[in-house]
Parts: structure tokens; sequence; C-alpha cells
């Protein structure tokens, strides 16, 4: 998805379920954590200002939650690939450069994304 959204709980998105999926093939983990790349909650007004879609608490926790993970799985759904997401996701791709060894990226094989 491109923000969280408050009926997370109740409804999973496709990204999220991949996610749990993925997981659930290791064979053991201690815990999942999900940060979201935009912090900011989906509403009418955020879906049309993107580039207000995140601030610095959210790179802080972003790197909060690298640094204490044994391995790191990102994923962004299918809006990756639209420019202004992109660059948000290459702006975290390069913030995380030190934490390379232990980050993959979940993506489709079927379309590399």
């Amino acid at each position: 998805t491109m923000y969280p959204h408050y009926d997370g709980v109740i409804n999973v998105d496709l990204t999220t379920q991949l996610i749990v999926n993925k997981v659930a093939e290791k064979d053991e983990y201690g815990g999942v954590n999900f940060i979201n790349l935009f912090s900011n909650i989906d509403t009418p007004i955020n879906l049309k200002h993107i580039e207000n879609s995140h601030d610095k608490h959210t790179d802080i926790h972003i790197m909060k939650a690298v640094k204490e993970a044994d391995s790191v799985l990102l994923a962004w759904g299918s809006y990756g690939k639209k420019p202004l997401v992109e660059n948000r996701v290459n702006e975290v791709l390069d913030m995380l450069k030190p934490h390379s060894k232990k980050i993959s990226i979940l993506t489709n094989p079927q379309t590399n994304e």
C-alpha cells in the first residue's frame, strides 16, 4: 500500500500478506516489525500530497528497526515504480547501505518488481 491505513488489523493488503508468507517460509524467527516508508495515515489530502508523506521521525524508526534486526525484508508493493514513490524507495535504500548484508528485497519473480 502507498500509506498505512486504519483497517490494517481487519484487512491485510497484498504486500503485507506476501511478507508474512515469506517470513513463514523461514525455519525460525523471533518476530516481525512492519515499518512504513510513508508514515502519514491514508487520507484524501495525503494521497494528493505524497511529498509530505513522511518526516525525519520515519527515518529514525526505520534505522532503529534495521539496527536491531538480524535480517530485513524490504517490500513496497505495486506503487514502487511511481516516480515519487521510487524516489523515496531509493532514498531509503541509500540510507540502509551500511546494513546491506542483512537486507533482502521482496520482488515479484514474474515482473522483477
